[in-house]
C-alpha cells in the first residue's frame, strides 16, 4: 500500500470517527437538568453562539476574574467547559470543510 493511500485511509478513518462522535453529541438526551453554579451557567451562556468566528474569540477570553487565585473546585469545571467548547468549534470546522483537516 502506498504512503498516499495510507494517508487517505487514515484521514477517512479519522473523519468517520469524528462523524460518529458528532452523531453521539447530536443524539444525546439529557435526563435531568443539572444544578450549576452561577459562574458555570454564565460561561455556558457566553459560549452558546451560532457563529464560529464569535465562538473562537470568546474561547480566547479569560474566564477567571483578575485577581482571583486558581481554585480547583471552581476553575477546573470552567476549564472543562472551555475545553468542551473548543472541541465543538473543531467539530464545526470539520463539518464545514472536512478536507481542510488532512494531515
Amino acid at each position: 500500500m502506498s504512503l498516499t493511500s495510507l494517508r487517505k485511509k487514515n484521514l477517512l478513518e479519522r473523519l468517520l470517527e469524528r462523524k460518529r462522535r458528532m452523531e453521539k453529541i447530536k443524539n444525546f438526551e439529557v435526563i435531568n437538568k443539572p444544578k450549576l453554579d452561577p459562574c458555570h451557567k454564565k460561561l455556558l451562556k457566553k459560549y452558546t453562539v451560532n457563529n464560529m468566528k464569535k465562538l473562537r474569540l470568546l474561547l480566547f477570553e479569560l474566564f477567571m476574574l483578575e485577581g482571583k487565585e486558581y481554585d480547583q473546585n471552581v476553575h477546573f469545571d470552567l476549564d472543562y467547559i472551555n475545553s468542551a467548547y473548543r472541541e465543538i468549534l473543531y467539530l464545526w470546522k470539520i463539518d464545514k470543510d472536512p478536507l481542510m483537516f488532512q494531515s
